[in-house]
């Protein structure tokens, strides 16, 4: 990072330049422990069901859940990007316990490695937050380098970042918009975690530890805000499966069925008071499987005007197989030919073979 860039980022937080301290001689494997009954901000308890949906089909003993997040120096996967702060929290007697690792140096890395190792055999499941692109990974990547198997490859992992873009319409699915538009509350004086690598090499050089002490707060709302997320989508699947029409009405659920009924499908799909391509190409396909043939055009045509380009093929399908429109079929296709790019254009041009053929 620029050091004027750097500059300009801390003073926006009210930082100053740091004079040079003496550092401290010893330094151990730092680790951090905290129960909290309710979220920081004061909105969600902490108080969950002793069995918690991860999905419609699938239930995890509260105790055996484990929310995890990392801080590290960088971004990326590269052989110096040290996760030297290690977060996880779970369920425990109504209370949200937070355990965090801090490596005091980068040579503690192996030994919080080790302790991560022990402390989450007792889970049967793992989540995060768009963990499935960094957090893990990058683990599994820290394991290899010291040529050790990560642990994590027993447990179900659930990355609610790819839950809540699945089943809820948000501009923006960062961990701070679902707190605005779930959670509804905004964090204040957040550190980003942009600084984390500058915070914790202002410890290690110069032994202060303001910065660092905000990305450790920073990490426990992280932690807090992944709980009361998972809370809230087992609120949701309970109400869902018991017939609750405002979750009909507000959220995808049945995109987190493994393999919903059509039935579920096109009530839930229907009642949606915000549908957008993939909900009419879920319905369409859903009513073409219940035989509701016109439901199922008129649906397919719905997904195709707002971009979901495999409507319209399966339009034409219907107009050949179900309707025998091959004339209007054909219009069609031809009418959109000139204006797809080539993918739905050679599918395009694949049906208008298939109707010519069978007009002859």
């Amino acid at each position: 990072m620029h050091p004027q860039n750097l500059k300009t980022k801390l003073s926006a937080y009210g930082k100053t330049s740091l004079k040079p301290k003496p550092r401290s001689q010893t330094r151990e494997l730092e680790i951090l422990t905290e129960l909290r009954e309710a979220h920081e901000y004061g909105l969600h308890s902490f108080s969950a069901p002793d069995q918690v949906f991860l999905t419609p089909q699938l239930k995890i003993e509260r105790e055996k859940i484990l929310f995890f997040d990392v801080e590290c120096i960088e971004l990326g996967f590269g052989i110096n990007n040290i996760p030297y702060l290690i977060g996880m929290a779970s369920f425990e007697n109504e209370k949200l316990k937070i355990t965090r690792i801090l490596s005091n140096t980068p040579l503690k890395e192996p030994e919080a490695l080790e302790f991560l190792e022990e402390y989450w055999k007792n889970y049967d499941a793992i989540i995060t937050y768009n963990g499935k692109s960094f957090d893990i990974p990058l683990i599994k990547s820290r394991y290899a380098l010291f040529e050790k198997s990560h642990p994590h490859r027993h447990q179900t992992h659930m990355d609610l970042y790819h839950v809540l873009k699945k089943i809820i319409d948000l501009d923006r699915y960062r961990l701070k918009d679902t707190e605005r538009n779930i959670l509804h509350f905004e964090r204040l004086n957040d550190l980003s975690g942009e600084f984390s690598g500058q915070a914790y090499f202002e410890w290690l050089q110069h032994d202060s530890r303001d910065l660092l002490n905000q990305i450790i707060q920073h990490n426990a709302v992280d932690l807090q805000s992944m709980a009361s997320l998972a809370l809230i989508l087992n609120n949701k699947i309970a109400d869902f499966l018991s017939g609750n029409e405002e979750v009909f009405r507000q959220w995808r659920m049945y995109r987190l069925f493994s393999q919903p009924s059509h039935e579920i499908c096109l009530k839930n799909v229907q009642w949606l008071h915000k549908k957008n391509a993939n909900d009419f190409f879920q319905a369409g396909m859903a009513a073409k499987k219940t035989g509701r043939f016109l439901k199922a055009y008129l649906y397919f045509r719905r997904a195709y005007g707002r971009g979901k380009k495999n409507g319209l093929i399966e339009a034409l399908v219907l107009l050949r197989k179900q309707f025998h429109r091959h004339d209007l079929a054909i219009k069609l296709a031809e009418k959109y030919l000139a204006k797809e790019e080539y993918h739905t254009q050679h599918k395009l041009l694949n049906q208008l073979r298939i109707l010519r053929k069978i007009r002859k």
